[in-house]
């Protein structure tokens, strides 16, 4: 194969790549729109891309991102198949709008061309305010890089804790005052660890919590949990949702905006009951409601 050759081949081959992503996102969008990712117990499309067709998060970012452009902006798939518009600078027009409420088309106009990095340059400055997102990096199997922007108060937080653990940590870094900080958060509003908080304390500590006003009881026709029985389910599913695929008898296990939902819906008579009660996060429960009613 002579030089020429190859580079045609390459090139021919690249806009093969292009294509066959564009049909990979159009393939994304019926997923979507058909809730089969749901079906299949992923709690979110990102959440399929990359635990079920084993994307990285970054591709899996860029081709969602890319989707959701394409559909508010038909015309962006024409200009990511000729190149005008990469798939990383689809992806960041997305996200920028979406924090900002910059039209899409000028967004996308403003980006055509450019790489990445000039992209994020050429959006900044339709919005000069907009605060840039924060992003995470995988750099090892137990650790991950995240990039916060804190503004003036919290940095201002930051520096006096710093201050505060001077004589004991004069070095302490960000890292691990976020470390605490978190520990001491999840400490007070886990139900999972207020629960063992709660086993370790003395006897004498018990009999003043005793004295104080109960936590609120649920009624079995309430249409809320409350108190000891929400706490019941949330331990037993172990504030995961419990949603799972028929076929395969996968769970969903997402932690992220769980709810305490009715296997038989309350509307039809089910009662605030632990046996009738599980963990849901908010989409499983969402799609859950639209298959039922």
């Amino acid at each position: 194969m002579t030089n020429s050759q190859l580079i045609q081949k390459l090139v021919g081959l690249v806009k093969r790549e292009t294509e066959i992503t564009l049909e990979v996102i159009k393939h994304f969008q019926e997923v979507e729109e058909c809730d089969l990712h749901l079906e299949m117990s992923y709690s979110s499309l990102f959440d399929f891309a990359t635990k079920f067709l084993k994307y990285s998060e970054g591709a899996a970012f860029r081709r969602i991102n890319a989707m959701r452009l394409m559909k508010a902006e038909p015309s962006v798939e024409e200009k990511i198949k000729t190149g005008e518009l990469t798939l990383s600078a689809a992806a960041r027009v997305e996200t920028f709008c979406k924090k900002t409420g910059v039209d899409r088309k000028t967004a996308v106009r403003q980006v055509l061309g450019k790489s990445t990095r000039d992209a994020e340059r050429a959006l900044f400055e339709l919005s000069p305010n907009a605060v840039p997102e924060e992003r995470e990096r995988v750099v090892s199997d137990t650790h991950t890089e995240l990039r916060l922007i804190l503004d003036e108060e919290m940095m201002a937080d930051l520096t006096r804790i710093r201050e505060l653990f001077s004589h004991s940590n004069p070095n302490m870094s960000a890292t691990e005052v976020f470390g605490r900080s978190m520990k001491a958060l999840l400490n007070k509003i886990d139900p999972e660890k207020r629960n063992t908080t709660s086993a370790r304390k003395s006897q004498s500590e018990r009999d003043m919590h005793e004295s104080k006003p109960k936590e609120p009881r649920s009624s079995p026709d309430a249409r809320f949990a409350k108190g000891t029985v929400r706490r019941i389910v949330w331990i037993r599913g172990q504030g995961r949702c419990s949603f799972r695929d028929k076929i395969t008898g996968r769970r969903c296990t997402s932690r992220h905006l769980c709810e305490v939902d009715h296997i038989i819906p309350w509307s039809q008579g089910g009662k605030t009951e632990v046996e009738n009660l599980r963990v849901l996060c908010s989409r499983h429960n969402r799609y859950r409601a639209r298959q039922f009613y």
